[in-house]
């Protein structure tokens, strides 16, 4: 029989320690066990982060862009979008973050008839 187990938490670090004794207490009565770990990061308010130069094709998700602002250099390009939406694989490539502040705001669609 087969059983899958998800623990999330904030921090991490209960999580971490609570996924290894499980893990482990499953090896000692002789099962098959699986463990591994997925960090998603979030950022508060006031928060920065920067990109490695390493990063090749750096994407980002965000149910709210509008609070994410976004500076290449010393340049402020405001905010990811305008308003709370989720938005999807954005490049965080500085030629397609500006060019993605600079391109017009998409039209709101016409409301039903």
């Amino acid at each position: 029989m087969e059983r899958e187990l998800l623990i999330t938490g904030i921090g991490g670090q209960g999580v971490q320690l609570a996924a290894k004794m499980l893990a482990h207490a499953g090896m000692i009565e002789g099962r098959h066990v699986m463990q591994f770990s997925m960090f998603m990061g979030s950022m508060r308010a006031g928060d920065r982060y920067q990109l490695p130069a390493t990063a090749r094709q750096p994407l980002i998700r965000s149910g709210r862009p509008q609070n994410l602002h976004v500076l290449v250099g010393a340049r402020d390009l405001g905010p990811l979008a305008p308003t709370e939406q989720v938005i999807d694989n954005v490049s965080l490539r500085p030629e397609d973050l500006a060019a993605r502040a600079a391109a017009p705001p998409a039209a709101a669609p016409a409301p039903p008839q």
